[in-house]
Order: C-alpha cells, then structure tokens, then sequence
C-alpha cells in the first residue's frame, strides 16, 4: 500500500474517533476525509515552499479551516 494512501487511512480513522466522540461532523464519510486531509496538507505544504511563507502561518491558516470544516 503507498504510504500516501496509508497516511489518508490514518486521518480517516482519527476523523472517525473523533466522529464518535462528537467532535467532527458525523455525516462526512471518513475515509473520504481522511483523503482529503492528506490532500489539502500536501498541496499547502507545496505552496508553502514556493510561495516562501513561514511554516507557521501555513500551519495555523490549514489548522483553523480544517477545524472549522470538521465541526458538527
């Protein structure tokens, strides 16, 4: 299995835990999630480094819309 696809499995299950303790939205599907989780830390990881910013900012602007995309 590619590390990427396991790595999208693990924050599918992190979403899922956090599904059934009431902290994220229990409608997404997990494992769609998961993936795009993975997806939106290594597109801005990408755009980090090109565009300069400071890890910091990408950090915390990605923290803050995937909590707030999460919520229930």
């Amino acid at each position: 299995m590619p590390l990427l696809v396991r790595w999208g499995q693990d924050w599918a299950d992190i979403v899922r835990l956090a599904q059934v303790t009431g902290h994220a939205c229990a409608t997404y599907n997990a494992d769609i999630v998961g993936q795009a989780i993975l997806g939106a830390i290594h597109q801005v990881a990408a755009e980090g480094a090109r565009s300069l910013r400071g890890r910091e900012e990408v950090l915390d602007n990605l923290t803050r819309f995937l909590v707030r995309a999460l919520k229930p």
